[in-house]
């Protein structure tokens, strides 16, 4: 359950992080060139995060499943 928690708050952050992504790309194009690449940076720092833990998160179950699959096996 605690891991699902996870991936959906990880969901969340790479959606929120695409958004300011868009958001500072439509602002830099049209309103501010300074605002639009800081929310660009932002929305693009977000995104890489959340890729990173969304692979921490991958390999985490992986090891649980192959450590489960071994522990059935053994029985």
């Amino acid at each position: 359950m605690a891991f699902e928690k996870e991936r959906r708050n990880n969901n969340i952050m790479m959606t929120a992080g695409a958004i300011a992504a868009v958001a500072g790309a439509v602002v830099l194009f049209t309103v501010n060139r300074a605002a639009g690449v800081l929310i660009l940076i932002v929305g693009i720092s977000l995104l890489v995060i959340g890729f990173s833990v969304s692979n921490v998160l991958y390999k985490i179950k992986m090891v649980e499943l192959f450590e489960g699959r071994n522990k059935s096996n053994e029985k």
